[in-house]
């Protein structure tokens, strides 16, 4: 079995299997770096192939493809056009979520039930014959490193009772999708981490725990300094006579309260995007997040 490997879940994901069913069932791993979050957990990854004797393979290494061997991608973020017999796990439970951040896109929509489905890949992009599922129920507000560490554990038990029916030689589940029931989820940008005060504050709390640690965190402009929201909460009860969202209507502990289209945040948690150095307490009242 080869494994191409990324994020906690994959991390989650391997060490399980060594676990499980023992180092022996895994042929190579390969790993790459990701620029766009705080955590790639590459390191972790390599480390764990190392102390248990797995070959350690980086992305941008040249790769003999092996004949006959399965693989599994998790996390994987690049085209893979050189196996045959590759299976793909996704983070969402399809056909909803097809394509990229399905994850986010999840907890920003607030999905009740979370998940991964394994598939196997073809020429469409999340679109091949499903092997399995695995789901679990959720509650908002919900961080996206909380959902991490839940859909992770779906990964894991996913993952091992796909090896062990390979190990044993049976054959795999083929569940066509329904194309009729499938959505769609985009990529993310910097754009995409802007905060929209005019939505509410229960939307701009879940939105600053969906793009929060190990992504970059929630963004915002105070004039031409960009900044992180990375934790907050809503504050209700005040009544604000105009539009005014984006602007700062108290200071308690050096905590900013911004106005949004409906309620208040209280952010807790402010840096500055550049030093990534905390900028609580805050004093300027006369401040404009946009």
């Amino acid at each position: 079995m080869k494994l191409y490997l990324m994020t906690n879940k994959g991390l989650s994901a391997l060490i399980t299997l060594i676990s499980n069913l023992g180092s022996t069932v895994i042929h190579s791993v390969v790993c790459a770096k990701d620029a766009g979050v705080v955590e790639d957990y590459y390191r972790e990854i390599e480390s764990v192939c190392k102390d248990n004797g797995i070959r350690f393979i980086d992305r941008l290494d040249a790769q003999i493809k092996e004949a006959g061997i399965y693989s599994i991608a998790i996390g994987w973020r690049w085209l893979i056009s050189n196996e045959e017999n590759l299976i793909v796990l996704h983070d969402s439970l399809l056909p909803k979520y097809r394509g990229f951040a399905p994850l986010v896109n999840a907890l920003l929509n607030r999905e009740p039930c979370l998940g991964c489905t394994a598939i196997f890949a073809n020429a469409r992009f999340d679109e091949g014959d499903v092997i399995g599922q695995e789901s679990i129920q959720v509650a908002y507000p919900l961080s996206i490193a909380t959902a991490i560490e839940m859909v992770s554990k779906c990964y894991s038990i996913l993952v091992c009772r796909i090896v062990t029916e390979l190990t044993a030689g049976r054959d795999l589940p083929r569940i066509p999708q329904k194309n009729s029931e499938a959505t769609y989820s985009l990529w993310l940008d910097e754009e995409d981490y802007q905060i929209n005060w005019q939505a509410s504050a229960e939307d701009v709390h879940q939105f600053i725990l969906a793009v929060g640690f190990p992504f970059k965190g929630a963004s915002s402009q105070i004039k031409d300094r960009k900044v992180r929201i990375l934790d907050a909460a809503p504050i209700q009860g005040y009544s604000i006579a105009r539009g005014a969202a984006g602007k700062v209507l108290f200071i308690n502990d050096g905590c900013p309260w911004i106005v949004t289209g409906n309620g208040l945040i209280r952010v807790t948690k402010l840096i500055d995007d550049a030093t990534r150095k905390s900028l609580l307490p805050w004093t300027s009242i006369r401040t404009r997040f946009s």
